[in-house]
């Protein structure tokens, strides 16, 4: 099951929303990362500013981009990486502070998609919601440049991008700026895997 399929996005749910709606009686949907029993989803329940006992965690959610610290244990960690490859959907319940919301509630955001993480106990995460990818433009001067090697080349005097950084999953456009009219235009696509890599280039 899904928890997602009985769930609408930008609606307020408490933890006892929840549990009067799914059935559940998991005194663990306390934590802020909880499995429910019989679901293939896992819920995030994040508050962006801590009350003064809690950890100051590093937690935001800007658009479609979620920075996120994990519990310090990192059991459920793999949960999150690898929620793919298990068939789980991750699901956003977020709020700014604890009570943002009546009864202490969370706005529920939707499925989330692992991006990235680093360091431990806790990791920071980086999660991107489900549809929020991102497209880029690579520009090459084809007179200094033959396109092969700015598919290659990780230098910034042969890639000319926009500011921000390329997340894993975001789609690159190779686009030849100059030369002939007839050559100008958009010559091969990308596949962000991780880092500043990308997968080779499939030519038009």
């Amino acid at each position: 099951m899904f928890s997602s399929e009985s769930l609408e996005v930008g609606s307020i749910y408490t933890r006892a929303d929840l549990m009067e709606l799914f059935g559940i009686t998991d005194a663990t949907i306390n934590t802020e990362i909880f499995q429910p029993s019989g679901h293939e989803s896992v819920w995030l329940f994040v508050t962006e500013d801590k009350t003064p006992d809690r950890t100051r965690y590093e937690d935001m959610l800007n658009g479609n981009d979620l920075e996120w610290d994990s519990q310090p244990s990192g059991r459920k960690d793999d949960l999150i990486v690898h929620h793919r490859d298990l068939g789980l959907e991750v699901l956003l319940f977020y709020r700014k502070k604890k009570y943002e919301f009546p009864g202490a509630g969370f706005r529920y955001e939707g499925p989330f998609d692992y991006v990235s993480h680093a360091g431990s106990g806790p990791a920071h995460f980086k999660l991107r919601r489900s549809g929020g990818r991102r497209y880029w433009a690579l520009l090459a001067n084809p007179e200094k440049y033959r396109i092969e090697a700015v598919v290659r080349a990780l230098d910034e005097d042969t890639w000319v991008l926009p500011t921000g950084t390329p997340n894993p999953g975001d789609r690159l456009v190779v686009w030849k700026a100059k030369g002939a009219t007839a050559n100008r235009g958009v010559v091969a696509l990308a596949e962000v895997l991780e880092g500043a890599h990308v997968q080779p280039p499939h030519p038009r």
